[in-house]
């Protein structure tokens, strides 16, 4: 009975292990899974495979007649090397713990996507506890973002691998909207490619976690909480992908409603007005649903007084008789002038 190391030559970093069969024999199993890319693969094959096979170094570190006394040397050699640390080695415990609880890290760290943040509810669900997690952060393999959620240690994280986590793990419908959400679904192409900032819509009573508003990517992102649809939302959303990010944004008829709902404050007339231009396509069904149960009567007047201007083919096939339109005059252009069918302002040029 022996324990090992295998060191990588091009960076140092290094794999102690123990076998009760010789170092050739334990050197071929772990070459044949790594290039067999199986199930269970480990973070030490994961490297096999990512710097050839050529590049790692083998040697017998010492000998062993008790299977107890090998698992205190495995212990000993990988704290002396810190190898169970991501900065220096491959292991994926301290060792003497026998396969099943040395997979255990390995598997959680092959099995999770790059970009992606995960939740520590999730991860209990998976018998992943809160004292081992931050065992796995002490030694670098995880990085925690702030309380509850984490992500791959170096692994770069946008905002779009934090809101898929709070959507998929969370349940969540706080989603892009507006012209996020319309510049994803690439319906505002004349939008400069220089636009950061983030869009993202939800109801009052959904709020973003404080590890999510305390990242670098809040500096860009508005959060609008509106009941505008209230608890109706998700059914007006679609997946997207973003860098192979699975996402839920709004639908481009929601999209368009939330944009004018933004004006005059945070969104100009003219820009909401050029790209209505462009929603040639939107579905006539979809828009009459979301219309009848619009709460916002400025947005709904607005929305097909754009409609109607701009002669969109879908505008003929909306039911107008039964979308509330409210009474009364809105005041959307301060000094603008007075639509008298739809009863808004609207700037004095727009005939």
């Amino acid at each position: 009975m022996i324990i090992y190391k295998s060191t990588n030559t091009l960076n140092g970093k290094a794999y102690i292990g123990q076998t009760n069969r010789s170092l050739n024999k334990r050197k071929e199993e772990h070459i044949k899974a790594a290039l067999k890319m199986r199930d269970g693969k480990n973070y030490f094959h994961w490297a096999i495979v990512e710097y050839g096979e050529e590049s790692f170094k083998w040697e017998i570190l010492v000998k062993s007649k008790s299977q107890s006394e090998l698992n205190e040397l495995e212990k000993f050699f990988i704290k002396k090397y810190k190898t169970n640390d991501s900065k220096y080695g491959y292991n994926g415990s301290f060792g003497g713990q026998g396969e099943k609880r040395k997979k255990k890290l390995s598997e959680l760290i092959m099995n999770w996507p790059k970009g992606i943040v995960k939740l520590s509810t999730t991860l209990e669900v998976k018998g992943y506890q809160k004292d081992l997690l931050n065992k796995y952060v002490k030694s670098r393999w995880l990085e925690s973002l702030g309380y509850g959620a984490y992500k791959l240690a170096e692994d770069n994280v946008d905002w779009y691998g934090a809101l898929s986590a709070l959507q998929e793990q969370k349940r969540l419908n706080i989603h892009p909207g507006g012209k996020t959400a319309l510049e994803l679904k690439g319906y505002a192409h004349y939008l400069s490619k220089n636009t950061v900032r983030i869009e993202l819509f939800g109801n009052y009573e959904e709020k973003l976690p404080k590890w999510y508003t305390k990242q670098e990517w809040m500096k860009k992102t508005n959060h609008i909480q509106t009941n505008l649809f209230g608890d109706n939302v998700s059914s007006y959303l679609s997946d997207t992908e973003i860098q192979g990010i699975r996402l839920k944004i709004s639908s481009p008829e929601l999209a368009a409603m939330e944009m004018l709902y933004l004006i005059p404050k945070e969104q100009s007339f003219d820009e909401a007005n050029k790209i209505m231009e462009g929603l040639k396509t939107l579905r006539p069904n979809i828009l009459q649903d979301l219309l009848e149960n619009c709460n916002s009567v400025k947005v709904k007047r607005l929305f097909l007084y754009l409609a109607e201007k701009n002669k969109h083919p879908w505008f003929e096939d909306l039911i107008l008789g039964r979308v509330n339109l409210g009474s009364g005059k809105r005041v959307i252009v301060v000094n603008g002038r007075l639509d008298k069918k739809y009863n808004i302002t609207v700037p004095k040029e727009y005939d």
